[in-house]
């Protein structure tokens, strides 16, 4: 075999092992991707559900997308199992509505003895924030149940 055969051979044989390479490579990543969708159909039906909704991405990106949307539903189903509300991502859950009541009845007790009450006031007798205190405020007000005079930081609060 003279020396140009052997080299012609040679890069034959690695363009196929670097195809070879690139096909496992590839089905590799799609299996992942299947995975990561918890279906069967892989990189294929990602492609095929962004199709679906209007959205023009390659099969790789809507894999992502589609994995993150997964994974936020996840989070999502996550905190709703926990006792927290759904739909504040990034944000702290609202307080526990047995919690709210308790410091509804607790304004309520506070303010029938001291009417003309600001916030600051009753947060301090009810050794509770202001911040604690806004939410069963706000659902007081919007119930009838308290009425204001003032703005602002200078608001007063009365039973009605």
């Amino acid at each position: 075999m003279s020396k140009s055969q052997i080299e012609r051979e040679l890069r034959q044989r690695v363009a196929g092992l670097s195809e070879e390479l690139a096909a496992l490579v590839l089905q590799a990543t799609q299996a992942a991707v299947a995975e990561a969708l918890g279906g069967s159909g892989g990189a294929a039906s990602a492609t095929k559900r962004a199709g679906k909704r209007g959205a023009k991405r390659s099969g790789k990106k809507a894999g992502k997308k589609a994995g993150k949307r997964a994974a936020k539903k996840a989070a999502s189903a996550g905190r709703a199992a926990s006792g927290g509300t759904t739909g504040r991502p990034g944000r702290p859950p609202l307080q526990p509505e047995a919690e709210t009541q308790r410091f509804v009845e607790r304004i309520k007790k506070y303010l029938g003895t001291n009417p003309d009450s600001r916030l600051e006031e009753i947060g301090a007798e009810l050794k509770a924030s202001t911040k604690q205190l806004k939410r069963p405020i706000y659902l007081m007000l919007e119930s009838g149940e308290l009425s204001t005079t003032g703005q602002r930081r200078g608001m007063r609060y009365r039973l009605r």
